[in-house]
């Protein structure tokens, strides 16, 4: 009698262990998912208005006529730095507008379609050219 209770008392602790570690994996997961997901969008935009004002240097007297040359400097930088370019002008006026779009790096959220878009970030960036 006194080892089965021994025993018993053994399995329930080993299953507590098991239940606290379990808990802290899927803690740790969750954290690393949502710093991910902070992260890429705060960075997204900073990289928008980094590549923003970087094709603003290159761009010289008249940067309207220059927009596929500049446009295509803003896709090689936003590749750089893992985002995809998706909207690129420059007004009359000569401020470049981009917008970038990037995919954080997670464990779980990217992978299930239903909460994906939470990966996703987009990033708007401006800069003149005068």
């Amino acid at each position: 009698m006194a080892v089965d209770n021994a025993t018993m008392r053994l399995s329930d602790e080993r299953g507590g262990i098991v239940k606290w570690l379990l808990t802290l994996v899927i803690l740790g997961v969750v954290l690393f998912d949502a710093g991910a997901i902070v992260f890429n969008i705060f960075s997204v935009d900073s990289d928008a208005d980094d590549i923003a004002i970087e094709v603003s240097k290159l761009a010289e007297f008249d940067a309207v006529s220059n927009q596929v040359a500049l446009k295509a400097e803003a896709k090689r930088l936003a590749e750089e730095k893992d985002a995809k370019l998706i909207k690129f002008a420059v007004g009359t006026d000569g401020i470049i507008r981009l917008t970038l779009k990037r995919k954080a790096d997670t464990l779980v959220v990217g992978r299930i379609d239903a909460i994906s878009d939470w990966a996703r970030a987009t990033g708007e960036g401006t800069a003149t050219t005068k």
